[in-house]
């Protein structure tokens, strides 16, 4: 192999793995480790892709989400100055580069096309040609474009002169400062909350429309929710960080520990109450009017135990999803006993006497 293909392979491809390995992990165990039959449940969901174009549209936006989680990955890198020696490679034939990119692209998008060569096959197999032609060029498309964007990096070129593409969330309202965090996220952010919310209620919406139980159960929303709950600890990660560079003198407002706990759990609710709402097109299938509010509760208490374990010691992104990954394993084996309404209220508990013992421990550490 080439010396500069070499250094990509260990710089972007490599890194990017070992940086996303708790992401992939926790993403293997949903897909392959909660299915009864994980090869019947993804038989039966990619004939279910082939056979409805509404389907195969939404699954297409998810690769392109994915696609999109990758080269803002890859051109981070590309541009940070530690990677700055990587410009010497721009010494290579313009056509040679260009296919040095389409490597490291293939290598970083190959979750994707490992599914997407599975879809094609049962695709063909159905005498679906529309489909698997869609899914070729679809990816054919992501694979062979996506590496221009890389090379424009590596010269360090600008994308855009203009304005940004993403719609400007900047209110001139009076903001209370316990939803300030929120705030930063929709004008810094807005990648990482569409990203987020994208997956988050898609997600949702293909769970309660696809799985339509004999009677109403509620642990299967259950579980679900616990996807949609970790789907979100990025955010809190960057809620965190925020809070500790720019809204550090809240902790010298007078205010009583429980109540800072509660504006925290009202920043929650702001935050998750789009999946709020969509929730409620489960009621009567999934679960009933009464066991409602117990899953808003499951959520919020998930959500407050992640921010508090951030506060228990220096704690990066990939260490957060590492503990995230493990509390949803162990949240999935305890709900499967239905212990209804309890559940929620001691995860709540628990976060409020975390928080309670380290909120200004971690000041003084």
């Amino acid at each position: 192999m080439p010396k500069a293909l070499t250094i990509l392979q260990k710089v972007l491809v490599n890194y990017f793995y070992k940086v996303n390995a708790g992401l992939f992990a926790f993403a293997f165990f949903v897909l392959f480790g909660l299915p009864y039959s994980p090869l019947a449940f993804h038989y039966s969901l990619i004939t279910g892709i082939v056979q409805s174009p509404a389907f195969l549209a939404i699954v297409m936006l998810i690769w392109l989400l994915y696609n999109l989680k990758c080269g803002d990955y890859i051109i981070k890198q590309l541009q940070h100055p530690e990677q700055s020696f990587l410009f010497c490679v721009n010494a290579l034939p313009g056509r040679k580069l260009y296919w040095y990119n389409v490597y490291v692209q293939v290598f970083v998008y190959l979750p994707v096309l490992f599914y997407s060569v599975a879809v094609v096959v049962i695709a063909l197999k159905k005498y679906e040609y529309v489909c698997a032609a869609l899914v070729i060029l679809f990816n054919a498309i992501i694979v062979f474009a996506t590496p221009a964007l890389y090379m424009l990096a590596l010269q360090q070129k600008k994308f855009s002169t203009g304005r940004s593409v993403f719609p400007s969330f900047r209110l001139a309202i009076r903001k209370p400062y316990f939803l300030f965090p929120l705030y930063f996220l929709l004008g810094e952010r807005k990648q990482m909350v569409l990203v987020t919310k994208v997956f988050s209620l898609l997600f949702l919406y293909a769970f309660i429309k696809l799985y339509v139980p004999e009677r109403a159960d509620v642990r299967p929303i259950q579980l679900c929710l616990l996807i949609t709950a970790a789907s979100h600890c990025a955010i809190i990660y960057e809620m965190r960080r925020f809070e500790e560079k720019y809204v550090e003198f809240s902790k010298n407002l007078p205010l009583t520990l429980i109540g800072r706990f509660l504006r925290m759990t009202a920043l929650y609710v702001c935050l998750l109450l789009p999946e709020f709402i969509l929730l409620l097109k489960g009621i009567n299938t999934q679960f009933s009017l009464v066991e409602y509010p117990q899953l808003l509760l499951m959520v919020i208490a998930l959500l407050c135990m992640f921010y508090v374990l951030l506060l228990l010691e220096e704690t990066n992104m990939e260490q957060l999803i590492k503990i995230v990954f493990g509390i949803i394993a162990v949240c999935f084996f305890i709900i499967l006993y239905d212990p209804g309404i309890i559940f929620p209220c001691a995860v709540l508990v628990l976060a409020f006497a975390l928080y309670h013992a380290y909120y200004y421990h971690y000041e003084k550490r």
